[in-house]
């Protein structure tokens, strides 16, 4: 069920085409470890997948995420709530 993946050059850069999805030749992207994502990972209610491209505020993307989501689950309404008072020393 595993497709292997085509190796172009496209501008005198190397690409993998690998299940109609150009990845750049890098060890970020182990195919072995895409193929076995695919066949093996199934995603829950509660994933969160963060994409950018390098070097534009992925951390800082991560970080408005990780407020979003303890808002959410510790049910807080602002910076002043009891769950916050002892986490800015």
């Amino acid at each position: 069920n595993s497709a292997e993946p085509r190796i172009l050059n496209i501008f005198g850069i190397p690409w993998n085409l690998y299940e109609n999805t150009l990845f750049t030749r890098s060890p970020i992207y182990d195919l072995k470890a895409l193929n076995w994502l695919r066949n093996n990972y199934k995603p829950t209610d509660n994933d969160i997948f963060i994409a950018t491209y390098p070097k534009v505020g992925t951390t800082f993307t991560q970080q408005i995420c990780h407020k979003i989501m303890e808002v959410y689950y510790h049910k807080t309404k602002d910076i002043n709530h009891k769950y916050y008072e002892n986490t800015a020393k």
